[in-house]
């Protein structure tokens, strides 16, 4: 199916994050960028390095007693799209799909978007 534009292809709207959130890659434990905005099922990193399209990360990130009961949750995200910076040209901004998340998981995702979403964010 075609779609005809971004909007039509996000199912969930992403909400801007009143605070970048460090996501790491679970394996290495390295930092992989910024959380800058987040939906149920996908989010945008703000990065220092360009991240290969089409790629299943394993990823995570450290919560806090407010959104979550555990202190560490780990998901798999598939990256689609990623462009550099109009400004600064060594910053990219990387949209992923979360593609595997435990129920539990979602959960708390869901609690993040609820409690730390300020706003729609634009469509990139």
């Amino acid at each position: 199916m075609l779609w005809s534009n971004s909007q039509d292809r996000r199912k969930f709207k992403r909400r801007n994050l009143i605070y970048y959130i460090p996501v790491i890659e679970n394996d290495t434990h390295h930092p992989i960028g910024r959380m800058a905005d987040i939906s149920q099922m996908g989010f945008m990193l703000d990065s220092d390095t360009e991240v290969p399209l089409e790629k299943d990360f394993q990823l995570g990130l450290n919560t806090t007693p407010d959104v979550a009961d555990i202190a560490f949750i780990g998901f798999v995200a598939r990256s689609k799209w990623c462009r550099a910076d109009n400004i600064e040209p060594c910053q990219y901004y990387v949209g992923f799909d979360i593609v595997d998340i435990e129920p539990h998981v979602a959960e708390i995702v869901q609690c993040i978007v609820d409690k730390y979403g300020a706003g729609d964010a634009p469509i990139h």
